[in-house]
């Protein structure tokens, strides 16, 4: 085996080693950092440094040459703009396995994204929420955050939304790309210093499923005037005895809608009953309207609209069959005395009009209206004839 070094001459594998290991004397320990194999190739050892608790200036000579003639590549982009930037973030990442939620900055924007970086610097998210170690590297901060902005929008906008998923969040956030305005902005810091405030360390009920809920009755906290300190008091009682309600809808299917309303009306009616408060409106609207706010509803509408929409389906199927059996069956009577069999003076018409429906299931139905009516015209002379004729028999 031969390798091409850097200025280009060809050397085998011994002497490159050898070459390398001359380097490699720190502290007067020899360490080896490759070892040949009999097939020629190469395998490398690792090197321990004991780093813990030591400056820069700490170090030996050699590794502090070793940690400065580290090469990396840096690329500069000049005048280029932040959709640019997004693109090539998103390109240059896409080799590295990057959470969802990682990726929604570069769809929400730029300047969106550095600014929900500076919320989830706040004190509420740093020392209030109770996230795992994985969740907290994988960014669940700025999932719950991205979650709460759009029940948020919801409750002030009607903002359409299916769930809270990440997919659902991803969707999101183009949707408030260059628009999430001042305002929102305010608010949003408003309810985090509020929490902030209210939670000054971290606290078992502000887990990753329920912080979203937390922060939409955060909200309605500010809106009732009700102090940092009691809101706190009424988590604990809460968490402390969890409705029903609220506990059948955690678990599986929990960032969908019906089970995200369901948590939101459960904690609402227990924050109602704290406070001795009027019906809260958590969502812009009361559990019982057919608009957003309530899926549940919606569904059972849509559904009984579609019930309505085939029974008139049918019907009208119905009204044309019956049409058409009747315009047949007006077709088959005879329309004069000349017409009309012989075999039907003698009782035995009932037979033949048996024969004549079945044949008439079978027929094409009749799409003109004219003939119809001259049909049945032509079945009324038919019958007072047959009159005439029983009564001369």
């Amino acid at each position: 085996m031969r390798i091409k070094t850097i200025n280009g001459s060809i050397k085998n594998v011994t002497e490159v080693i050898t070459a390398v290991e001359q380097r490699q004397n720190f502290n007067g320990t020899k360490k080896r950092l490759f070892e040949p194999c009999k097939d020629g190739s190469v395998k490398p050892n690792a090197l321990v440094f004991a780093l813990a608790n030591m400056a820069y200036d700490d170090l030996a000579d050699d590794l502090k040459d070793e940690i400065l003639g580290c090469r990396f590549s840096i690329f500069c982009l000049e005048d280029c703009t932040d959709e640019e930037v997004e693109e090539i973030f998103t390109r240059l990442n896409n080799s590295t396995p990057l959470s969802p939620i990682q990726k929604c900055r570069s769809i929400m924007s730029s300047e969106l994204a550095s600014w929900t970086k500076e919320i989830c610097k706040k004190d509420f998210f740093q020392h209030s929420l109770s996230l795992s170690v994985a969740q907290i590297r994988r960014e669940s901060d700025l999932e719950v955050l991205l979650q709460s902005m759009l029940l948020l929008d919801s409750r002030h906008e009607g903002y359409d939304w299916k769930g809270i998923s990440t997919s659902d969040v991803t969707k999101y956030c183009s949707h408030v790309r260059g628009r999430y305005t001042e305002d929102k902005r305010k608010m949003i810091l408003e309810i985090v210093d509020f929490l902030g405030d209210a939670f000054k360390e971290q606290h078992k009920f502000l887990k990753k499923s329920n912080v979203p809920t937390v922060i939409v009755l955060a909200k309605l906290a500010l809106e009732s005037h009700i102090e940092p300190e009691r809101f706190k008091g009424f988590i604990d009682a809460f968490n402390n005895s969890l409705s029903e309600e609220y506990i059948a809808n955690t678990g599986s299917g929990n960032v969908k809608r019906a089970k995200t309303d369901g948590r939101l009306f459960a904690i609402a009616d227990d924050f109602d009953a704290f406070f001795d408060l009027e019906s809260a409106s958590i969502l812009g609207n009361n559990r019982g309207s057919n608009s957003d706010g309530n899926s549940e509803v919606t569904e059972d509408l849509s559904s009984s609209e579609e019930d309505m929409s085939e029974a008139e389906v049918s019907g009208e199927a119905e009204s044309e069959i019956e049409g058409d059996e009747n315009s047949e069956i007006t077709e088959d009577l005879p329309s004069s005395e000349e017409d009309m069999p012989e075999n039907d003076v003698f009782g035995e018409t009932e037979s033949d009009s048996d024969e004549g429906e079945i044949e008439s299931e079978d027929a094409e139905p009749v799409e003109d209206a004219d003939n119809i009516e001259a049909g049945e015209e032509e079945a009324g002379n038919g019958e007072e004839d047959q009159g005439i004729h029983d009564e001369d028999v």
